[in-house]
């Protein structure tokens, strides 16, 4: 049990404590040493079983403040040592974000100077400690993210805005709090629009959203939020990538769909062309209604699509333009057709 102590809580803390004080004591040093420079988001229960093992064996206080005052490691490790020092009651600068639970470090002086790199707010490093030490698992990952002050959650997050963070953060906006964060600080990410349409695809594309079962304050007022955050930029961003049934219902407005050349398969062979680009424009207009369409209709006609440059670049200017109102087709279908060698990066970047 000792050896999953980062599951300990405090329905389960009496379970964890006992099982330490069966265990090796340099065991036990091994673990406190780990969590002490690498855990801070779980300080204060951590630091509540370290108590609970001194009374046990006293020996141990020694040892653990060795762990705590040691000077070395990086300025991470330093500001995880810091908040234990905290609440073990030594002076600090992080007094103010971190409640005393002992006397233990109360003649000690313990600062860190890398709380500025935070914001000095302790959610916001913890958020950053979360995300890099729990991404294999995004489970926990995100419940402990959501144990933070959302504001804390979000300007973490946007100190490293990779993919899977922003994932994180998508996932976690389906709460007002998390909303109202978001709409205050949206403004420090890069890709804004972005970030509102797949929240608005994660938590309010559905029918179960504008029934009359959805009509409780707190829903409501998240809509209201995401209102706000979709107009301008982010409303046209959002008319090319959402459904647009669902944001006409959230919006209180009626969007068309985008219209495109439609012809059936019979149509299409009964058609005679004139040149290669007759028949491009053909095949783009019978396969415009879906991405798969499009590859099914490929694999039939794959020897007519033995390019030259010429109708290379043509091919990758008239998808575009069929569907410049469906952006997601022509991130999906253009790099396919790279893969298959029917055109060239080159191509896409003329």
């Amino acid at each position: 049990m000792i050896s999953e102590i980062s599951k300990v809580t405090p329905l389960n803390f009496n379970q964890f404590a006992s099982s330490l004080e069966n265990a090796r004591e340099e065991e036990v040093s091994d673990i406190f040493r780990d969590f002490i420079d690498n855990v801070p988001f779980m300080a204060k229960i951590i630091s509540q079983l370290a108590l609970h093992y001194i009374d046990f064996n006293p020996n141990f206080k020694s040892r653990l403040l060795s762990f705590i005052l040691e000077e070395s490691g990086s300025s991470e490790i330093k500001l995880s040592r810091c908040i234990y020092a905290a609440y073990f009651g030594a002076n600090t600068n992080l007094s103010n974000q971190v409640p005393k639970i002992s006397a233990l470090l109360s003649h000690h002086t313990v600062e860190s100077g890398a709380i500025a790199e935070y914001e000095n707010d302790l959610n916001v490093f913890y958020c950053s400690i979360i995300l890099k030490n729990l991404k294999y698992n995004k489970r926990e990952c995100i419940n402990r993210l959501l144990t933070l002050t959302p504001d804390g959650l979000i300007k973490g997050i946007a100190m490293d805005q990779s993919l899977f963070n922003i994932s994180i953060l998508i996932q976690a906006c389906g709460s007002l709090p998390m909303l109202e964060a978001l709409e205050k600080l949206i403004h420090l990410f890069n890709m804004k629009n972005h970030i509102v349409a797949l929240v608005f695809i994660s938590n309010y594309s559905s029918d179960a959203c504008y029934n009359g079962m959805s009509r409780n304050p707190t829903i409501e007022q998240e809509k209201e939020i995401m209102k706000r955050l979709i107009s301008g930029d982010a409303l046209d961003y959002c008319l090319k990538t959402v459904n647009r049934k669902f944001l006409g219902l959230l919006l209180d407005r009626h969007f068309s769909e985008p219209a495109f050349s439609r012809i059936t398969h019979k149509e299409f062979c009964a058609m005679h062309f004139g040149c290669k680009k007759d028949f491009l424009k053909a095949f783009l207009d019978l396969t415009s209604p879906s991405v798969s369409h499009f590859f099914s209709y490929l694999e039939i006609y794959k020897s007519e699509f033995m390019l030259d440059d010429e109708n290379k670049k043509a091919l990758v200017k008239m998808l575009r333009e069929c569907h410049k109102e469906n952006p997601r087709y022509i991130e999906v279908v253009l790099p396919k057709m790279v893969s298959f060698k029917i055109v060239s990066e080159a191509d896409l970047a003329n």
